[in-house]
């Protein structure tokens, strides 16, 4: 049970320290609330919990690095670490651990997505909203046989979208968001006969929308908008019709509204993804994509 007496002692601490406006000799520099990050630096001991199956640290603003006692836990299926401030690079481990949900979002990991993914036998898969760089590793299709959900918004991603992609056969949710991304979409999306919702807006992506991904059976909702398509394939341009929720603004599609300029359209060069290198500028005509973190929404 909380003491009352030391939540009503905080409370009034609290509201003291908001009418202070002068305080010269810093009094008030040591009246911390719950606003203030901690570093979680957990025993090394918590890896005798054997029979720990769920780990949700969420939205606490922990500091420090990734919490490497996680690998140690032998029976864990649930880690849920986002909404922190965890920063520094993923361990590879992690991925080779039996997890069914791994939530890394929002915090400040940095480094790069392991290029070594898997085998994993994890269903969800939310790395959004941290600062990686860097390109997806083909080696994502070592979430073949289990992956339904990969959220990669705002990343800072770049280089093309794997073909591994559509190895993914059981995947009902692609979002990689306001990245970097350049060149066209794999026609092995193609294969991905259980996505509903694919959205690859604010990148730097080109070429045609092939009509393979938009006649997929499960297809909801298709987000292309603020790339620099040129085509939309078949049925791609009228997604409507097929009760499709989608989004083409900001292209460079001939004959629609709200499109890019010329000037834009003309200046973005094709990339060849067979010859393109990982972290290689191809570009200077669209500027890196930076947004605050707090300005998108949580996945």
């Amino acid at each position: 049970m909380p003491n009352q007496s030391l939540q009503q002692a905080y409370v009034a601490f609290q509201a003291w320290k908001r009418v202070i406006y002068s305080d010269p000799m810093n009094f008030t520099s040591n009246w911390h609330g719950p606003n203030q990050p901690f570093l979680w630096n957990p025993p090394p001991t918590l890896s005798n919990l054997s029979l720990l199956f769920e780990l949700d640290i969420s939205n606490n603003r922990f500091v420090g690095p990734f919490p490497s006692v996680v690998l140690s836990l032998p029976s864990l299926y649930f880690l849920d670490i986002r909404f922190n401030e965890f920063e520094g690079p993923l361990p590879p481990q992690l991925f080779n651990k039996k997890l069914d949900a791994i939530f890394l979002n929002n915090n400040r990991f940095t480094s790069v997505i392991p290029p070594n993914l898997g085998p994993s036998t994890a269903s969800v898969v939310v790395f959004a909203n941290n600062r990686f760089g860097g390109c997806l590793p083909p080696s994502i299709a070592k979430f073949a046989d289990t992956l339904e959900e990969l959220l990669l918004i705002n990343t800072s991603i770049s280089g093309c979208l794997p073909t591994e992609l559509g190895f993914l056969y059981k995947l009902r949710v692609l979002d990689v968001s306001f990245n970097q991304i350049v060149g066209p979409i794999p026609y092995s999306l193609s294969g991905l006969a259980h996505l509903e919702l694919l959205n690859l807006a604010h990148n730097k992506l080109s070429g045609i929308v092939p009509e393979g991904v938009c006649v997929l059976p499960d297809l909801a909702n298709f987000t292309f908008s603020y790339n620099f398509f040129c085509e939309e394939e078949g049925i791609c341009s009228n997604l409507t019709s097929k009760g499709i929720v989608f989004d083409d603004r900001r292209n460079c599609l001939p004959e629609k509204p709200l499109q890019r300029s010329k000037k834009e359209c003309e200046a973005e060069r094709p990339v060849d993804c067979f010859d393109h290198v990982c972290g290689k500028s191809t570009s200077n005509s669209a500027a890196a994509y930076h947004i605050p973190l707090s300005s998108i929404p949580p996945p």
